[in-house]
């Protein structure tokens, strides 16, 4: 049987925890960031109302949580 070794395997209890606060950090911010209190001038011409790049936006906190579980960090979020 083979265990599956991440990153945090090499790292302190409290290198793990740091690292997970992190991305946990990343995740709040880009979350608020992708929020923006009026859409942008491509979004308002876009058929879908939102452009690529504002749509790019919505995925990030995916990408952070993904990168977590890549890195075998326990994020709270």
């Amino acid at each position: 049987m083979t265990t599956a070794t991440t990153i945090a395997d090499s790292l302190t209890e409290a290198q793990q925890i740091t690292l997970g606060q992190m991305i946990a950090d990343a995740i709040e911010y880009a979350i608020e960031y992708r929020q923006p209190a009026i859409g942008c001038d491509d979004c308002e011409s876009s058929p879908s109302g939102l452009c690529e790049t504002c749509a790019d936006g919505f995925d990030q906190p995916d990408r952070y949580k993904a990168l977590a579980r890549d890195l075998g960090v326990e994020v709270d979020q």
